[in-house]
């Protein structure tokens, strides 16, 4: 099952593959988890780098323009 589902192409249309990965790890993420605390996702995101660097990591992608889908 694709978590982007309906929205896949606008979505690839708008953000890089790598950026698109993040997306699709942060919304499966807060699915399983069910809480949107950037600290606490940073614990469970799979990314080969230092905890405080991934919560940056996930700061920085939620605030990119690209992000919004309007």
């Amino acid at each position: 099952m694709n978590i982007l589902g309906f929205y896949q192409d606008h979505i690839k249309q708008k953000l890089s593959s790598s950026q698109v990965i993040t997306l699709q790890t942060l919304l499966y993420l807060i699915s399983v988890h069910k809480t949107v605390h950037i600290s606490r996702l940073s614990n469970y995101f799979s990314l080969p780098i230092k905890l405080e660097s991934k919560g940056k990591h996930i700061q920085r992608f939620l605030t990119l323009k690209e992000f919004s889908l309007a």
